[in-house]
């Protein structure tokens, strides 16, 4: 897929479509050269529906919607509160992401090429709804751009971002596997010369895959999470993992008292085979602030590869003890799998004006082999 140069998909249900495909990464390209390549772009848009358009499977498209978003230059406005009034400022929520690298051989194994401890990095989030004037359950997420700065020019200060924008996107629910608050985004692609075809799912999808917990759905006022599967323009592939929203300042953390945080945890799995799948997880968290310590415990861990029938993987249960600093609401610690095979990292956020809410996100990795967790969860009391 190339930075900012329009991009033709067809899917099998809607015919060709031509749409601008806006790389996070990409080039802002001047208007006098779209309009010479117009011609270019109109017999290759023939071309390739003329040769057949590429569908997406039954078994992961699911529910279509569509959006598009024009700017990847917007001016941000890092003054996120929470997300009821967010469609009114759409201000940008802070977050803290990751990345890790891996490489595909025969299509579908997968072996990690970047070893952990993995680096975590601050940006500015711009997150794209369905609508910008709706918070009911039914508003989508279907998008996110992490920028360096609140004032991006892209390059150079777009990071990352979840597949998105444009006509060839679609998202779906995962309700029919138990998960209404997960919004799943994919979006196919026809002209490339890098398809992704994520190996994380099955059948693959000519596509880059990504999800994100539904605030509106999970009535999380302060911060969410995504977690994505991405090839960039130049072939390189990648899973990244985000944590944005409001964060609590640290002299408003409590320093007395416990309470206990309920929530969602999901991520993308590799086995110790290379063969990837989409994780979901129930989490727990118990704080104490007298200690500065959380007691983090995932339950009842599912995979999917097709988002239509799952698989109980309680080998991946994590659980682990996080601690923060005082004056701090930053907190990090080490996470373990319930089979005993991997351990890694977790870095969050206490979020809200007095903590009401957290978030993190962890890499989770075997010493021995390609195994590996990676994602990102929320939680409120």
């Amino acid at each position: 897929m190339f930075p900012g140069f329009p991009v033709l998909s067809c899917a099998s249900l809607e015919g060709c479509i031509t749409a601008s495909e806006h790389r996070a990464s990409g080039l802002r390209l001047p208007l006098a050269w779209m309009v010479k390549v117009a011609a270019t772009l109109v017999w290759v848009w023939l071309l390739l529906c003329g040769l057949g358009c590429a569908s997406v499977p039954t078994t992961i498209a699911g529910a279509l919607g569509y959006g598009s978003v024009t700017d990847l230059n917007p001016a941000i406005t890092p003054d996120f509160t929470n997300w009821s009034n967010w469609y009114s400022s759409q201000s940008g929520p802070q977050a803290s992401y990751a990345r890790v690298g891996y490489s595909v051989a025969g299509g579908s194994v997968i072996t990690p090429t970047s070893s952990g401890p993995y680096a975590v990095s601050d940006a500015f989030a711009k997150v794209f709804f369905d609508s910008t004037t709706s918070t009911d359950p039914t508003n989508k997420i279907r998008g996110l751009i992490l920028y360096s700065s609140p004032a991006p020019v892209c390059p150079p200060d777009c990071v990352l971002f979840m597949p998105m924008l444009d006509n060839t996107v679609k998202v779906t629910t995962l309700t029919s596997i138990g998960q209404p608050h997960i919004d799943f985004i994919f979006g196919t692609s026809t002209l490339s010369n890098f398809p992704p075809q994520s190996p994380f799912l099955n059948p693959p999808v000519n596509s880059d895959i990504g999800f994100a917990a539904n605030p509106f759905v999970l009535g999380w006022n302060y911060q969410s999470f995504g977690v994505w599967d991405s090839v960039d323009t130049a072939g390189n592939r990648s899973i990244f993992v985000a944590t944005f929203g409001a964060p609590t300042p640290g002299s408003a953390v409590p320093t007395t008292g416990a309470a206990t945080f309920a929530g969602k945890l999901g991520g993308l799995y590799i086995s110790p085979a290379g063969q990837g799948s989409v994780a979901f997880a129930d989490l727990t968290v118990n704080a104490n602030f007298s200690t500065r310590s959380l007691g983090f415990a995932s339950t009842g861990t599912i995979t999917t590869r097709d988002l239509a029938t799952t698989t109980a993987a309680s080998n991946l249960n994590l659980s682990g003890t996080l601690t923060y600093s005082p004056s701090s609401s930053q907190f990090a610690g080490t996470l373990v799998n319930a089979g005993g095979t991997m351990s890694g990292q977790s870095t969050g956020k206490f979020y809200g004006p007095s903590a009401q809410e957290l978030g993190g996100i962890f890499t989770l990795r075997s010493p021995t082999t390609s195994e590996t967790f990676a994602g990102g969860y929320g939680a409120k009391r």
